[in-house]
């Protein structure tokens, strides 16, 4: 898959050598963490929540790009009715949604999955109260309101894994080097430092599906909608709130209309 990302002014061949070469040192960097198989929701006893039907994780766009390298396999109605679901993720102010990449009870890419999904449930309880702090303040919720205050259980490591857990320092380092590579995918490095290290390249699959689709100005003019409706529902201005949601959803029939004639599948999650 050829394509330039308008963010980031980088042009991308996912089978040139060069591509084909970092992604072969992220798959050697996935190799340093358990191996992982999760037991599939709801089938499992003693599990509080259902991850992917209830998160969407963010990754660092080397990630996104070893994803696409298996999307691109799809057919056009079905990329279309991707970019589709990614807009309505995208524009719900809930913190709270489905993976876009949730096909019923697995991953359309899950052998790709980021950093992130594989250290799901691999986090020591100390640590994990750690992050759980850091991101109710992030995302300025009580902590038992954050999406897995709890981490699952229901994820086992392979019995054939070599690696059966992994440490704070080790995890932070295997991190910095997934961030290493984005920043090599930039022929200027240093400006390509500024924006991976300033988390600009960690995002959800929906923000960086959109971006590369319809660009960052138009994303931006999304944010502000969804960041408007997250402000009205804080400041209880519920009337306001409503109108603005039924512009959301004028808005998404448009896409929808303009992408499928009406006829394609909404998300109903």
């Amino acid at each position: 898959m050829k394509f330039h990302h308008p963010d980031y002014g980088i042009n991308i061949d996912t089978h040139s050598l060069e591509s084909i070469k970092l992604l072969g040192k992220l798959k050697k960097i996935y190799e340093n963490l358990p191996q992982t198989r999760c037991l599939q929701c709801p089938g499992k006893n003693g599990v509080e929540s259902d991850c992917c039907k209830t998160f969407s994780p963010p990754m660092l766009l080397i990630e996104f790009i070893n994803m696409l390298n298996i999307l691109e396999s799809k057919d056009r109605k079905e990329l279309d009715e991707l970019l589709y679901y990614c807009y309505e993720s995208f524009l719900s102010p809930n913190y709270t949604k489905p993976c876009v990449l949730l096909e019923e009870t697995l991953c359309k890419v899950y052998g790709a999955r980021p950093f992130s999904c594989r250290m799901f449930a691999q986090y020591d309880d100390k640590e994990w109260e750690n992050r759980l702090k850091t991101i109710s303040k992030e995302l300025d919720l009580d902590p038992k309101d954050v999406p897995f205050s709890k981490q699952c259980k229901g994820i086992e490591i392979k019995p054939k894994s070599k690696v059966k857990s992994v440490t704070k320092e080790k995890s932070d380092n295997i991190f910095r080097s997934i961030h290493t590579l984005d920043i090599e995918l930039f022929n200027d490095k240093k400006r390509g430092y500024e924006i991976v290290m300033n988390s600009m390249t960690y995002l959800p699959f929906d923000a960086h599906y959109l971006c590369l689709r319809i660009g960052p100005d138009l994303l931006d003019q999304l944010a502000s909608i969804k960041i408007k409706m997250r402000d009205l529902k804080t400041q209880g201005k519920e009337e306001e709130l409503s109108l603005l949601k039924e512009n959301v959803n004028g808005l998404l029939a448009k896409v929808k209309e303009s992408m499928f004639g009406g006829s394609g599948e909404k998300n109903e999650n």
